[in-house]
């Protein structure tokens, strides 16, 4: 996973992967295309971390759901999220600080 999403951020491969998901069927490449030229920095867009950005994002899922009434008890997140496989492979592969960081409000802590 750490590979694909490094390899996925690299410059010289975003036309390679416009192709990949043309192929994919989902867009057009043009679609592809005007969509993700606007992305200077696909290690933005592409970024597997696990920060606090990450977890606001699904406790907001967790209070909506519970806003909306899908469910009827109180869910907890702890213990959901396990980061320590995520973080040695990205000390294996020397990338702990290749991608940038989020707040859970999704300001860059870290570019």
């Amino acid at each position: 996973m750490i590979q694909q999403a490094h390899w996925s951020t690299q410059e010289a491969n975003r036309e390679t992967q416009y192709q990949y998901w043309t192929r994919s069927g989902v867009n057009t490449y043009i679609d592809n295309k005007r969509v993700w030229d606007r992305t200077k920095d696909l290690r933005t867009r592409h970024n597997p971390l696990l920060d606090e950005y990450y977890t606001a994002s699904i406790q907001r899922s967790i209070d909506e759901i519970k806003g909306y009434r899908l469910s009827r008890r109180d869910v907890s997140l702890d213990g959901w999220i396990e980061p320590k496989y995520l973080n040695n492979a990205l000390r294996e592969q020397k990338l702990e600080t290749y991608w940038p960081t989020q707040d859970a409000n999704g300001k860059f802590i870290r570019t």
